[in-house]
C-alpha cells in the first residue's frame, strides 16, 4: 500500500478497523435453511450465498469475507441475511465508504495475508490492520462510479468471451456431423467424379478376407439416413483388421486385479486415460513387467481405437503412435481398422460425431445399475464409409477446422485473462489517484475550496 507521502493531494490513509465494524457469523443446522428460493433470507457462507431461510442475523447492507474455507471470498448483500460462522461480517462506520471499500477489498492479495498452516484462515485482527487509502469524498465517488464504468464494459465482453466455447462445441458438433454425412465434402466430391465405389471395394476385400471363414455380419441399415452415392454403410466389424483380436476387451475378473496395480511399469488404459477426442496419461494405473507378460494379447497397437464401453459410454480417442507399451482395461475396447477400408482416424471421428452411429449406441445400452455395451453391440454398430481418398480429405478438412477452433478458443483464454489484467489495472489506477482527475485538481481548476479526506477521517472518529 502506498505511503502517504506517495498519495495524491488531498488523499490520507488510514488503519481500517478505525473504520469499520467487524463480527464472525453464526453456525446454522443444514435443516435451518434450505437450496430452495422459497423463503426470504439468504444464508452466507464464506464463498457466497448457500441457501434460504426464514430468519437473520444482520441487516442489510453488510460486506461478507471469507474467514476459513474460501477464505477472503467477497460478497456483498443489499438485503438481511443469515451470516455463517466461517464468514466475516464488515459494515463501514460511515455509509458513505461502503462501495469505496468493496472496491478496496478487490485489491487485497488475501492469499499473502492468510494465516493458518492446515486451513488458510483469515482473522478478524488481519482484517482490521489492514491500510486502506482515502481519498476526497466527492472524489471517491467519482471513483466509484468510473469503476463501475469501466467494469460494465468488462462484464459485457466478459459475457461475450464466455459465450464462445459453447458456440465452439457446437461448431465441432457441426464438423463432426458434416463430414460424416457428406456435406463437408460435397464439393471435392464433384471434383473427383470417377473415384471408386467405396460399397465395391468394401466387398472385394471381405470376400478375399473371408474366403473359407465365418461370414461376418452386414449392416443393418433400416432407419438410417441417407449418404452419397458413391459411400455405404458397413459394420465395425466389417472394417475390422484381418489379424487376431481386431476387436477386444481388456482382462476381465482374476485376470487383472485392481490389486494388481503399482504406480511404476507397463500403462494400463482406463477410462480416465480416454477422453472425448484425444489420449491423456490422467489418472495412470500400471502393472508389472511379469503381469504383462501374462496379458500381452491386450497390449493396445499403434493407432488403435479406443472406446469407453461401460460407465462413460462411447468415448472415443485414437491410440498415438508414438505411445509407451500399454494394455487396455476391461471398460475399454480397442479396435485395430483395416486400413485398406477405413482411415483410424475417420473411424474415430465418426464414432465421435456421427448422429445415427452415436444413436446406435445409445439405443443399445444395456444394464440399469451398471449401464454399457458389449462387443457383440459394438461390431454390429453401422458407419457411413467413404471411399479411402475422401475419408483422408474429410480428416484433413475437419481437423483443419478443429485447429481452427482451437486457435478460437486459445484467443479467448488469453483475452479473458486480459479482462482480469485489466480489472487489476483500473483498481489499481483508482486506488492511486490516476483513474478520475483528483479533487485538489478539480478545486484548482475551477478556482474552489475542496474537503480533504482527513475531514472526513476525523467525521468518522467523531461519530463513533
Amino acid at each position: 500500500m502506498q505511503q502517504k507521502s506517495e498519495l495524491p493531494e488531498g488523499w490520507e490513509t488510514s488503519d481500517l478497523g478505525s473504520l469499520i465494524s467487524i463480527a464472525s457469523g453464526k453456525y446454522i443446522k443444514r435443516e435451518d435453511y434450505s437450496k430452495i428460493p422459497d423463503q426470504p433470507y439468504p444464508v452466507a457462507g464464506a464463498g457466497g450465498p448457500i441457501g434460504y431461510t426464514d430468519s437473520y442475523n444482520f441487516t442489510s447492507p453488510i460486506i461478507t469475507l471469507g474467514r476459513v474455507g474460501a477464505a477472503g471470498a467477497l460478497t456483498v448483500y443489499k438485503k438481511n441475511a443469515w451470516v455463517t460462522d466461517n464468514t466475516l461480517v464488515i459494515k463501514p462506520n460511515s455509509q458513505d465508504l461502503f462501495n469505496w471499500l468493496i472496491r478496496y477489498f478487490q485489491t487485497v492479495d488475501w492469499i499473502s495475508i492468510q494465516t493458518g498452516s492446515s486451513q488458510p484462515l483469515i482473522t478478524q485482527k488481519i482484517v482490521k490492520a489492514l491500510t486502506i487509502p482515502l481519498p476526497p469524498l466527492a472524489e471517491q465517488h467519482r471513483i466509484v462510479t468510473a469503476i463501475e464504468a469501466l467494469f460494465a464494459r468488462l462484464d459485457a465482453a466478459q459475457a461475450r468471451l464466455d459465450r464462445v466455447p459453447g458456440i465452439l462445441q457446437q461448431f465441432r458438433q457441426a464438423v463432426l456431423a458434416a463430414a460424416c454425412d457428406g456435406r463437408l465434402t460435397e464439393d471435392w466430391r464433384a471434383e473427383h467424379p470417377n473415384i471408386e465405389n467405396s460399397r465395391k471395394y468394401l466387398e472385394i476385400t471381405l470376400n478375399t478376407l473371408s474366403s473359407g471363414k465365418k461370414k461376418i455380419q452386414t449392416p443393418d441399415t433400416s432407419g438410417l439416413n441417407d449418404i452419397p452415392d458413391k459411400w455405404c454403410w458397413a459394420t465395425i466389424e466389417q472394417l475390422a483388421s484381418p489379424e487376431a483380436r481386431s476387436i477386444q476387451s481388456g482382462p476381465f475378473g482374476s485376470n487383472l486385479l485392481h490389486s494388481e496395480f503399482q504406480d511404476s511399469g507397463i500403462l494400463a488404459i482406463g477410462i480416465d486415460n480416454v477422453q472425448n477426442g484425444f489420449f491423456s496419461y490422467g489418472k495412470e494405473h500400471r502393472i508389472s513387467p511379469e503381469k504383462y507378460e501374462e496379458l500381452r494379447k491386450y497390449t493396445a497397437r499403434p493407432l488403435d481405437l479406443l472406446i469407453t464401453v461401460m460407465a462413460t459410454i462411447g468415448r472415443c480417442c485414437v491410440f498415438p503412435e508414438n505411445c509407451e507399451t500399454a494394455i487396455i482395461t476391461k471398460h475399454v475396447y480397442r479396435i485395430t481398422s483395416n486400413q485398406d477400408l477405413v482411415s483410424p482416424h475417420y473411424l474415430f471421428q465418426t464414432l465421435r460425431g456421427a448422429i445415427p452411429v452415436q444413436q446406435q449406441i445409445q439405443n443399445q445400452i444395456r444394464g440399469q445399475t451398471r449401464p454399457g455395451i458389449n462387443g457383440t453391440i459394438l461390431k454390429s454398430i453401422a458407419i457411413p464409409l467413404p471411399p479411402i481418398p475422401e475419408q483422408d480429405e474429410i480428416v484433413h478438412r475437419a481437423d483443419a477446422l478443429f485447429a481452427l477452433a482451437d486457435q478460437i478458443e486459445a484467443r479467448v483464454a488469453t483475452a479473458k485473462e486480459r479482462t482480469e489484467t485489466l480489472r487489476q489495472s483500473i483498481l489499481t489506477q483508482a486506488f492511486s489517484g490516476q483513474l478520475v482527475p483528483t479533487e485538489a485538481e478539480l478545486a484548482q481548476r475551477e478556482r474552489r475550496e475542496y474537503e480533504p479526506a482527513l475531514v472526513l477521517l476525523e467525521r468518522i472518529k467523531s461519530s463513533i
